[in-house]
């Protein structure tokens, strides 16, 4: 008869629970009880309402139930969250000399993680015990109830428990925290996105928010004004997952200013001429996932000023040092064909002619064959879909090859390699 939800209605229903509870202690006793956790749909309300019925006349049977698998352990973790809400701490303190040392790793680490909302002084009680308890705990707390004033703390620790999915989502809450959001440390978002995408990680993400979480700190980092070139390596890492929903605006233009970044990329995709494909780790080919579609969609070479023009220093500059690094690590024929797919990018030059004169002096002094196959390609790339009308046949091609005679012949007598 009362509102579900409202006040009458919730103190009517914790009466009701407290009344089963002390109801089945009296007749059939522990195992009554646990028969009741077993039957019901939260069988962690059965234990918070038998602490509620009966305070400290079950822990010596239930709090050697906490971190058992099943109703059971729920039953357990009920009560012990229950008792630790009515009296606090000092009721946790004392309950852990039952387990001095190391003994019984399982229930101690389940009394802690009895707590409803986790917080600084938690902590501090849990950096006193044993480390087996330690790792127990920070394995698995849950970090939707962590108090707001211990969420970079935590997140902190979790990240040095390789645990980096989790302080994401922690950082994640932060951003969006009920009564005004509170901005997380840079750095510490910054190692979190990468601890997570390099795999030094003991936990596993929540697929069904992974790619929303990654979008929201990167976005973050990105109004915070963070290193492109950090910002931009993390983009790659997460290229895969993001290509649907986030662009990857720092990633190409860190790309365009650091060609050690863009050897590094060819790394992943492409193997040092003369090693053993089957040699390759899973995780790398991966990787080579991930950097033949960051190099598929960029479309902003190194060398262009916001205006469209082509500096020719900084093109030349960043060619000769990506070439340099590529043929250390064995991957020069490669490396020459992904640089000329993405000079196919640079806008014509200052005659209108395509490509610009900075790339044609290029073509004529290095000779490449491969940087000219990658031209090529990515001018064939560059043209995506094309539409006509059922009757128009070819013209649309005609055209091209008629523009491309035209610029052929005007550069022939000073670039007659281009």
């Amino acid at each position: 008869t009362r509102d579900p939800g409202g006040p009458e209605y919730d103190t009517a229903l914790r009466t009701a629970r407290q009344d089963a509870a002390r109801a089945v202690l009296e007749a059939e006793g522990i195992p009554g009880l646990l028969r009741l956790g077993a039957a019901a749909t939260l069988p962690i309300a059965v234990g918070w309402a038998a602490a509620e019925a009966r305070t400290d006349e079950l822990a010596n049977d239930l709090l050697m139930l906490l971190g058992t698998n099943g109703p059971d352990g729920w039953v357990a973790q009920g009560y012990a969250g229950a008792r630790i809400e009515a009296d606090g701490l000092d009721w946790l303190v004392s309950q852990l000399q039952r387990w001095p040392g190391g003994d019984s790793v399982r229930q101690q680490a389940g009394l802690l993680l009895a707590v409803t909302r986790p917080n600084e002084a938690i902590m501090t009680i849990v950096d006193g015990l044993h480390p087996d308890v330690q790792d127990t705990f920070w394995q698995r707390v849950n970090t939707i109830f962590v108090d707001p004033a211990a969420r970079p703390l935590v997140a902190r620790t979790l990240l040095e428990r390789r645990r980096p999915w989790g302080a994401i989502d922690l950082l994640v809450t932060m951003l969006h925290a009920i009564g005004g959001s509170v901005e997380p440390d840079v750095g510490l978002v910054e190692s979190a996105l990468m601890s997570a995408a390099t795999g030094h990680a003991d936990d596993l993400p929540h697929a069904s928010s992974l790619s929303w979480e990654v979008s929201e700190l990167l976005d973050y980092l990105e109004r915070s004004g963070s290193d492109t070139d950090i910002r931009g390596r993390l983009e790659f890492f997460y290229a895969y997952l993001l290509q649907h929903t986030r662009p990857a605006r720092a990633l190409n233009d860190a790309l365009a200013a650091d060609p050690a970044l863009f050897a590094e990329v060819l790394s992943y995709i492409y193997l040092p001429e003369g090693q053993d494909p089957s040699q390759v780790p899973p995780e790398h080919r991966a990787r080579a996932m991930v950097g033949y579609t960051v190099l598929r969609e960029w479309h902003t070479p190194p060398g262009v000023r916001p205006d469209g023009t082509a500096d020719a220093d900084a093109l030349r500059n960043w060619v000769t040092e990506a070439r340099r690094l590529l043929a250390d690590s064995g991957r020069s024929s490669p490396g020459d064909l992904a640089i000329g797919q993405v000079l196919a990018y640079v806008p014509p030059g200052s005659d209108g002619i395509w490509p610009a004169e900075a790339v044609r002096d290029l073509v004529e002094n290095l000779r490449s064959p491969e940087i000219e196959a990658g031209l090529h390609n990515g001018t064939f790339e560059s043209r995506g879909m094309t539409f006509r009308s059922l009757d128009d046949g070819g013209a649309q091609e005609r055209a091209l090859a008629a523009q491309h005679r035209e610029w052929a012949n005007r550069v022939s007598d000073r670039w007659p390699r281009t």
